[in-house]
């Protein structure tokens, strides 16, 4: 009886192995299909293709900025094309939830910004998903020092552009 279960135990894990791997079943939001790629750096080369197209189709889309500086030293930048506009009242009621701050179209200022995290993006497998840049500065209740920028930027899996 004992020999009998392991068999059929053998038998079932063989069976599940061969239905986990004989149908690659995709989330709608793994738009590179790579949730099951083991080699990593090809996975990090798609990726990086992948927000290179994103990028360049935002190339002439409307900015709008959610300015943070008087209480954090920080604004956030959004390229938004007409594919994303219908994230617009989202954005403008988070960004307003904030103390001091202000949601409105145009650019992060220039003035006092000391560094930028560029390209930073929420969910790489969602082509619906923003993609940003945060203006760091030395002015505010919290001003930046350049030695927790680069660890959070790090973090944000962003770009850091000192000015």
């Amino acid at each position: 009886m004992i020999k009998f279960i392991k068999i059929l135990l053998i038998g079932m894990t063989i069976g599940l192995c061969s239905l986990s791997y004989a149908d690659n079943v995709y989330s709608k939001f793994d738009v590179l299909k790579d949730d099951h790629n083991d080699e990593h750096e090809q996975h990090e080369k798609e990726e990086a293709l992948a927000l290179k197209k994103r990028l360049a189709s935002l190339t002439h889309a409307s900015r709008y900025a959610c300015q943070l500086t008087s209480h954090f030293s920080q604004c956030r930048e959004y390229p938004i094309n007409q594919s994303l506009i219908h994230k617009l009242s989202g954005l403008k009621a988070s960004c307003e939830s904030l103390p001091g701050s202000e949601f409105k179209q145009g650019k992060c200022p220039s003035l006092d910004r000391i560094a930028q995290c560029k390209h930073i993006q929420l969910d790489y497998h969602d082509p619906q998903s923003l993609i940003y840049n945060n203006h760091y500065y030395a002015i505010g209740q919290q001003p930046w020092k350049s030695t927790d920028l680069k660890r959070v930027c790090q973090d944000l899996e962003g770009v850091l552009v000192a000015n």
